[in-house]
């Protein structure tokens, strides 16, 4: 006899009328577990049943299960509006996937530009092109000293 372990680990919460139920990135609803509080949220209308099958759910599980553990932590809500799917951060700007492709580039990019100093008071974080970025709502820019432009 041999006995095999395989190990679902969740990536997201779903949320039906403020219960929130844990799920793998792989959609499986692991029923019965507690949703931890670090859990991104995905409110949904109804807990599916063994396994999510809303092609919605399936691709902000899917960006979920991409995400980098320390970034992952910090999401509090996934959901899909005008540009696509965005997670909502809990110390940070809101993250703009678009759609679930991409997504381990996607969350590289992010990591990348939420180290930057100068990404500091970003309002979003658009990560639809991964190599190209852009972060809105952004201050204006401290400029060096130079002859052109002295400092007060």
């Amino acid at each position: 006899m041999s006995i095999r372990v395989l190990e679902h680990r969740a990536v997201a919460a779903l949320q039906v009328d403020g219960r929130r139920t844990p799920v793998s990135g792989g959609g499986i609803v692991l029923t019965g577990v507690h949703a931890d509080d670090d859990l991104p949220t995905i409110r949904t209308g109804q807990v599916p049943g063994p396994r999510v099958d809303d092609a919605r759910t399936a691709a902000a599980l899917a960006v979920a299960a991409a995400a980098p553990h320390q970034l992952l932590g910090k999401g509090e809500r996934l959901w899909w509006g005008p540009d696509g799917l965005t997670m909502d951060m809990r110390d940070g700007p809101p993250l703009v996937f678009g759609t679930r492709d991409d997504a381990p580039a996607k969350w590289a990019a992010a990591a990348r530009v939420l180290a930057e100093p100068s990404a500091a008071g970003a309002t979003y974080l658009d990560l639809r092109v991964p190599g190209r970025v852009a972060a809105g709502g952004l201050g204006p820019v401290p400029q060096e000293p130079s002859p052109e432009n002295p400092q007060p």
